[in-house]
């Protein structure tokens, strides 16, 4: 993606507490940051992503729109939201989802097998050749089916 987008950089930033999950957070803030960081380590060295705890910052529940706005009177511009075609297709469930779409552009990443139908009035780039198998609801599912004690490494290890 960086590559499409010359010159961006890409800002990383695990939820506080997402509105629409409904399921128990498998790994505390702290540790979804920590896992981030390890992910992202090269590329936050060379300055190509930055890893944020803004929403950490922010009160609760932390709702994109909220996020996205605060982010952008930090950084003096609106970024673009990086998303995965299933939740594309779920936008109009998110908080003043009308606004989002009209005052943000979208970069969608297709799912492999998934035609999902984006909502109206989205305004979007697909990445329509991105063929990595990866879904963090499937991640989460398998996570969930470990002991606690060994979700932690487990995670780390499919970050590899």
């Amino acid at each position: 993606m960086l590559d499409t987008y010359a010159g961006a950089r890409v800002i990383v930033m695990p939820a506080a507490a997402a509105p629409l999950r409904k399921d128990e957070r498998l790994f505390s803030y702290r540790e979804r940051f920590h896992l981030l960081r390890s992910l992202f380590q090269t590329e936050c060295t060379v300055g190509s992503v930055i890893l944020s705890r803004l929403e950490k910052t922010l009160p609760l529940p932390n709702y994109t729109f909220d996020t996205l706005t605060a982010l952008a009177r930090i950084c003096g511009i609106k970024p673009v939201i990086v998303l995965g075609e299933d939740q594309a297709a779920n936008l109009n469930k998110w908080h003043n989802a009308d606004q989002l779409m009209r005052d943000y552009e979208f970069v969608v990443f297709a799912r492999r097998g998934s035609s999902a139908e984006k909502p109206f009035g989205l305004r979007y780039t697909l990445i329509a050749d991105f063929d990595e198998d990866i879904s963090a609801t499937a991640l989460r599912h398998r996570l969930h089916s470990l002991p606690p004690a060994e979700r932690l490494a487990a995670a780390a290890e499919f970050s590899r």
